[in-house]
């Protein structure tokens, strides 16, 4: 079996899941593996020893613990809630007269227009991949939003 083939298709996400046993188990013995392809066997070895890791015994209650009762909660008065009010009006009344003043606007201002169609793919396989780089990075971005918060949560475990 061509590994280096095979390593490709699982980045690129098109391995079945066939494949990526055969990978992990391949990637598990390092002595086994080609000189090329040793960086690989420690990502798979985090992923084995990501996919093993289990929460701490309590993990559940004391997360509910947390957001039933949050602590002392934060309560505005009537009175507090008029001053936001009043200040957060006169600083727009403001904002708006400096802003009247400072940038005026002349009414034969030329208007730059975008082409559009210049950004917009032109086949469907660049569709796809366009597609395909904006999910990855919400995929990465949104793991990383769970790794910080499984970090903060775990420092307040111990």
């Amino acid at each position: 079996m061509d590994y280096k083939t095979l390593i490709e298709k699982y980045f690129a996400g098109e391995t079945t899941l066939e494949e990526e046993k055969s990978l992990k188990a391949y990637f598990r013995n390092e002595a086994s593996v080609e000189d090329g392809l040793k960086g690989y066997a420690h990502l798979f070895r985090f992923f084995e020893a990501e996919q093993a890791r289990v929460l701490p015994t309590g993990f559940e209650q004391q997360v509910e613990a947390q957001l039933t009762n949050p602590g002392r909660r934060f309560r505005l008065s009537p009175l507090r809630i008029a001053a936001a009010a009043a200040i957060a009006a006169l600083l727009l009344v403001v904002g708006a007269l400096v802003y009247r003043e400072v940038v005026p606007v002349p009414e034969d201002a030329p208007v730059a227009t975008i082409d559009w169609s210049k950004y917009e793919p032109k086949t469907p396989e660049e569709a796809y991949k366009i597609t395909r780089a904006a999910l990855m990075k919400v995929s990465s971005e949104m793991n990383r939003g769970a790794n910080l918060a499984a970090e903060k949560i775990d420092l307040k475990i111990r």
